[in-house]
Order: structure tokens, then sequence, then C-alpha cells
């Protein structure tokens, strides 16, 4: 007999069964009766049926047959209006008339299901081929079943087939159906539906696609360009699944991860060193998937910084650079009181040149760097030594 049987509820099933005897016993009849739960009688097993005729169970009353003939070594057994208290082990006893009798300790389970069995793969990922499964049992002769697919509508790539399995007497038939599901394929509820011919029972098992896919960023935010010393927060937006690893690097140096839909990046005070390209990673064993947000941090110059010929014979040339760094460039100045004597407009220095000093020249000179952001100065002299006759000054 095959060890394991299923079959649905309201339905029936036939367990195929043969035993064997001695020879040499050549009995004058053989009879057979079904136990249930056990093989043993004095433990009072139910009796699920008998070849000849005597009480059973009345769990089994007008449920169970003995299909087969003793005599001809056939003990199959059918089992009619399956309800759960009918699932467990089924044992054959053989009765050869006086000692010779004995009870089979092979067996057969008895399933019975309130729905197909639908099997789905482990990973469901978009664009690659997956394959459901349906299984149903089918061992009512009198009921075949009738397999459908249920919400398979416009799945790309949707076949299906069957297939019918026979294990040892206990049989399957196998409902396949191929498709490649999309992105947008998540969530879709897909059922396996069987009925019956002649019948009013139908069953559905049926489940909702976990569709797996690469990541993707799909929202990137944040300034563009800020001011030195203000609060900066960059976001990420993600889709994937499994849920991807969301990280922001700058360059390789990785600032912030962790697994999420979205992550915030916060720069509390900003300084021109944290200028530069910002990329949110968004990654999952399917893929990754990136996008990069440039930052530019504005601010006021710094102090200017003068360089050159400060000190100088009457009648030499004269020159001195000053300049600062900022962000946008500045316009540098030099003052000489309230005269501006150089400017330098969105140049990162101005040059004071004068071709022969003069004593009126000497004195205090201010070089002023200035933008939209602010603006510094730093004074510095220049000294003018008068040469006297002979040589002396």
């Amino acid at each position: 007999m095959p060890p394991a049987v299923a079959g649905l509820e309201g339905t029936c099933v036939v367990l195929p069964c043969r035993f064997e005897y001695p020879e040499e016993l050549r009995p004058a009849a053989v009879h057979g009766l079904w136990y249930f739960g056990s093989p043993y009688p004095k433990s009072y097993p139910p009796v699920v049926a008998r070849s000849r005729p005597a009480a059973v169970h009345e769990s089994f009353a007008g449920r169970a047959e003995l299909l087969g003939d003793p005599g001809l070594r056939d003990c199959s057994l059918r089992l009619s209006r399956l309800s759960p208290e009918l699932a467990g082990k089924y044992y054959f006893r053989g009765d050869l008339g006086g000692y010779n009798q004995y009870s089979f300790s092979e067996h057969t389970t008895l399933e019975v299901l309130a729905r197909p069995v639908l099997e789905v793969p482990p990973e469901v990922v978009a664009g690659a081929e997956v394959e459901l499964r349906c299984r149903v049992p089918d061992n009512c002769p009198e009921l075949p079943p009738l397999l459908g697919w249920a919400g398979a509508e416009g799945l790309p790539g949707a076949a299906g087939r069957e297939v019918r399995e026979d294990s040892g007497g206990a049989r399957v038939l196998l409902g396949l159906l191929r498709f490649r599901p999309r992105r947008e394929d998540g969530g879709r509820r897909l059922g396996c539906s069987v009925a019956f011919a002649n019948t009013s029972l139908a069953f559905e098992a049926s489940v909702a696609l976990d569709v797996q896919y690469e990541p993707q960023v799909v929202g990137l935010w944040g300034p563009s360009e800020v001011v030195e010393g203000a609060r900066v927060e960059l976001g990420c937006e993600a889709e994937g699944r499994p849920l991807p690893l969301l990280s922001w690097f700058r360059g390789a140096a990785v600032l912030r991860e962790e697994p999420a839909a979205a992550l915030r990046l916060l720069l509390p005070h900003v300084a021109p060193a944290h200028a530069g390209a910002y990329s949110c990673v968004a990654e999952n064993r399917h893929g990754r998937h990136n996008r990069t947000l440039l930052l530019h941090v504005a601010y006021a110059p710094r102090a200017p910084v003068v360089n050159g010929t400060l000190w100088v014979v009457a009648g030499e040339p004269v020159t001195v650079t000053c300049g600062a760094d900022s962000d946008p460039a500045p316009i540098v100045t030099v003052l000489r009181g309230r005269r501006a004597v150089a400017v330098a407009v969105y140049e990162p220095q101005v040059t004071l040149a004068l071709p022969a000093a003069r004593p009126e020249d000497a004195g205090e000179y201010v070089c002023v760097a200035e933008n939209q952001h602010g603006q510094r100065g730093t004074a510095f002299n220049i000294t003018v030594e008068c040469e006297r006759p002979g040589g002396g000054t």
C-alpha cells in the first residue's frame, strides 16, 4: 500500500492494497478488516471496514468499503465523504481462519486537505522565470479534479500545464504555472482552483506574490549651495526588495548606513571642507544603484594676505600683492585712506605696482576683500627712504 495518500474534504480516496500469506496454508476462506490508529486488536482500535458483515465504528459507517477481494489478496479500501476526523493511520488485518490472523505493521497515513497545496519558490525575482506548483490529490476515481488558475491574466509569459504523478498508488494532479514577474506584480494574488464535475465541491489556494527586485534610488534631496556655518540635511529615498542597505558616501568614506527605505544625513555646521560630491547608494542581493548630489559651500573672505616689497629707497619700484580666499571670488581693493589705488573684481588677488616710489607714497594701506557673505581687511605699511647726497639715507 502507499505509505501516504491524500484527499480533499468531501471527496473520496481509494487506498490500493495487496497482501501475501504462505502458500502452504491453503485457507478455505480469506477475510480481512481495516483498523484505524493501531494494528493491535487488544488496543481496541476503531474498525473501519470488514469483508464480512459486522459492525464498524460509527465514524466509518456508510463511508468505508473494503473494495478488494481478500481471497484474491486484494485489500483495497475506499473512504468517501472525507472529513478531518478521518485523517490518520490505517492498518489491514488478514484472517485466514483459526490462529492464522495477522495485522500488518505497514500502513497508509491519510491526509485530509481543506485546499490544494500551492508551492511557491522561496524567492520570486522580477524578470526571472518562476514556476508555481499546485498539488491536487487524484485518488478518487469517480471524481477527477479539474484544475485552473486565477489572477494570472496579464502576467508576462504566463503558461500553464498539467502533470500526473503516481507514487506507489498515491496519485497527484500537478498544475504548473510559469511566468516572468515584474516589479508591479508584487502583491498580485494568484490562486489555484479545483472543481469536480457534477458536484458543488470547489477549493482554492492562493498567495500574494512577494516579488523581489534590485534597488533603485528614487529620490535625492538637499541644497546644492549653502553658506558656511549652516545646518544642512541631505535625504535619500530608495525602493527595493528585500529592503536595501542605504549608505551615504563622500568619496570612499561611508558617512552613514542602515537598512531603510529612506536615510537622512545631517551636517550640523558646514565648513568649506564639506563641499563636494555626496552619493547615496542602495544595494541588496539583486543589485546596486546610486545617485550623487553636489554640495557647494560659500563663505566670506578670509583675512587678506599681503606679500611684496614694503621697504624701498625712493625711486625704486614697488610691487605688493594682496589676496584672499573666499567663495564666491571676492572683490579685492587696496585703499590709501579712502582712495582705491588698486582693484581686482572677482579675482583671488590684486597687485599694487609703483614704478618709482616717492616719499609721499609711504604710509598705511589697507587691503579689503569682500563678497556677498562678508568683508575682511588687512593693513600694511610701505616705507620709502630718501637717499642723501653722497649715498647716505
